[in-house]
């Protein structure tokens, strides 16, 4: 159970260190990203520190919206090269897991559309 913990928060330690590397190549830095979770998996164990941690969280999708768009994009992006069970980039997230969040404008300020037509588009054009 504690071996569990711990592993989470190598988890979280090596996607927090991906993720400001990538946003200060943009940039950007965000000192707290996931920083919570570093402390509450130890305490709460890992599916409260999940919940708790998407209920506050500024970068998760929360009332059909997400607050922190810059930060979420970031967050998706790196997640295909830390977390395993996370492999699409941050074009994939959006299209499959968020499409009715308008952030087709903070993933072309960053570079992650990479030119790709967004799925509505898509479905548009096919009507």
């Amino acid at each position: 159970m504690f071996k569990e913990r711990i592993d989470c928060v190598i988890y979280t330690l090596k996607h927090r260190k991906a993720l400001n590397d990538l946003a200060k190549a943009h940039g950007y830095h965000f000192p707290f990203h996931d920083l919570d979770k570093v402390f509450l998996y130890p305490i709460l164990g890992k599916k409260l520190t999940h919940k708790l941690h998407r209920m506050w969280s500024r970068h998760h999708y929360r009332n059909g919206d997400i607050k922190n768009k810059i930060e979420a994009a970031f967050d998706w992006e790196c997640a295909r090269f830390t977390k395993p069970d996370k492999p699409l980039d941050a074009f994939e997230t959006w299209q499959k897991y968020y499409p009715d969040v308008d952030m087709e404008d903070t993933l072309d300020k960053l570079d992650f559309l990479k030119n790709r037509t967004p799925m509505w588009v898509k479905n548009e054009n096919q009507a």
